[in-house]
């Protein structure tokens, strides 16, 4: 089900701008909705549901139970308590998205409960658990995940990857890097008069443009995770850098929102990069974690270095593994000025 991806980490879906831009590269995007939650819903996401554009996903019992596994597994193997574990603040969880077994792990921090019954846990403890939830659920449905959250991609990997990286992020003799994928000017910044009748027409009549594009994105960020020979990193980045930018070329025209020199959004992909890679493409760059250019729309820079690359898996093989970030920020926009993912990390392990 790589048409569609997973909104994560919360169940609102509060920007229409960005769900309309999801929705012109994937087909269908999926949130987790308790059984008896009523999510406070927009007129116009509403309207994407009557079009069968968002669908909900109802929580099964292996899907929390999957939770539990994995994040007593996570807590228990962290060599430190990141500095983001540490602060205040409170988030609460719905009841439906704990399974009875993790509610021990959970009481540890917890400040209580609501009237409703949600549980009160300090704001970084509930995201990490609606991390790692997210992560269990897109595993069981074949889904790739997506935020609109500059913070939220940088220091979802870190549970996704599950602390995989270095405590000192930027070690530059690492064998790989969780990167950043950056794809300039691929949709629009703005579609606020754009209706979602139209994002829907779009939807079905760049169904094939867009999972070309995914393909070849897909392709492309797998040769980077597997890339062992300097002369091969070469061959990636003319023949798959090629292919892929022009499936990017195609699925713009095939939608006719971002005319010609527009002004696109932030489009973002967390993927693992070989060192070896790293090395061949981005040689006048002074560290991994510069942001080089390998095309005029197409920058990637490293994120985290990790304690061990061999534990990684390509997002191709792994759908879940995938992340995504459509940012509409406009400090974000155009070609200048990037989100600092390494220093939203950095911060988030050592404060």
């Amino acid at each position: 089900m790589r048409n569609s991806i997973l909104y994560y980490p919360t169940i609102e879906i509060r920007d229409e701008e960005w769900l309309k831009s999801s929705l012109l590269v994937w087909d269908k995007v999926y949130r987790i909705v308790p059984k008896d939650y009523v999510p406070n819903d927009s007129d116009e996401i509403k309207e994407a549901i009557d079009n069968d554009l968002i669908r909900s996903i109802i929580l099964e019992d292996d899907d929390v139970k999957g939770v539990v596994k994995n994040f007593k597994e996570f807590m228990g193997s962290i060599p430190f308590t990141p500095a983001g574990l540490e602060k205040t603040g409170s988030s609460f969880v719905h009841p439906e998205k704990i399974d009875a077994n993790l509610y021990p792990i959970l009481d540890a921090y917890s400040r209580g409960y609501t009237k409703d019954g949600w549980l009160e846990l300090p704001s970084e403890i509930a995201r990490g658990y609606m991390y790692f939830l997210a992560q269990v659920v897109a595993e069981r449905r074949l889904l790739e995940r997506g935020t609109n959250d500059p913070y939220n991609f940088a220091i979802g990997a870190y549970f996704s990857e599950l602390a995989n990286f270095d405590e000192h992020i930027y070690n530059e003799e690492a064998a790989g890097y969780y990167s950043s994928l950056i794809i300039n000017d691929l949709i629009p910044r703005d579609l606020t008069t754009v209706s979602m009748k139209n994002i829907a027409k779009a939807v079905r009549e760049s169904k094939d443009e867009k999972e070309k594009f995914r393909e070849e994105l897909l392709r492309f960020s797998g040769e980077l995770h597997v890339c062992e020979s300097n002369d091969h990193a070469h061959t990636i980045f003319t023949d798959y850098k090629n292919d892929l930018m022009r499936a990017k070329g195609d699925l713009r025209a095939s939608q006719g929102f971002l005319n010609k020199g527009a002004i696109g959004s932030l489009f973002a992909m967390g993927t693992p990069t070989s060192l070896t890679a790293f090395g061949a493409i981005a040689a006048a760059a002074t560290t991994p974690f510069s942001l080089t250019a390998l095309s005029t729309s197409l920058l990637i820079g490293a994120i985290a270095s990790y304690v061990d690359y061999k534990k990684t898996t390509s997002s191709a093989n792994n759908p879940a593994g995938a992340s995504y970030l459509i940012s509409l920020d406009k400090r974000f926009s155009g070609k200048n000025i990037y989100p600092a993912f390494d220093r939203h990390l950095e911060e988030f392990i050592n404060d």
